[in-house]
């Protein structure tokens, strides 16, 4: 299998996980985005998933005391309950394995919070 091959799986099984949460279902979308949508079963007034945007950028600090990642110069929170990691080759990994220098590829929880989480990490390249 080639790793572009895994990456896609990654990202679409992280996705898949956020939107089940969610009450919605996935669609496999280009460009590092993925798209979901409210199921059938859900309620018409039900709210619906949103789209999650990878953010990608260099990261410069991990502080696990205070949650938080900084990427390209911005902290961000993590969210720990719903993180999750994949590593390079599109393993399965942990906040843990990410150091500064590394190349990642970020979403954020969905909603217009003005603090907003990481929800996902995908780590291009290690330092």
């Amino acid at each position: 299998m080639t790793s572009s091959f895994l990456v896609r799986g990654a990202v679409a099984a992280a996705t898949l996980t956020v939107c089940a949460a969610a009450g919605a279902t996935m669609i496999a979308g280009r460009a590092g985005r993925a798209a979901a949508q409210p199921s059938p079963a859900a309620p018409a007034s039900a709210p619906s998933a949103t789209a999650l945007e990878l953010i990608g950028g260099t990261v410069t600090a991990v502080d696990a005391k205070a949650r938080t990642l900084t990427v390209s110069g911005r902290a961000l929170p993590w969210d720990a309950s719903r993180l999750k990691v994949f590593g390079p080759g599109g393993q399965a990994s942990t906040i843990d394995q990410v150091q500064p220098g590394a190349v990642v590829r970020f979403a954020l929880e969905p909603g217009n919070a003005a603090q907003r989480r990481i929800i996902l990490v995908y780590v291009d390249r290690r330092p």
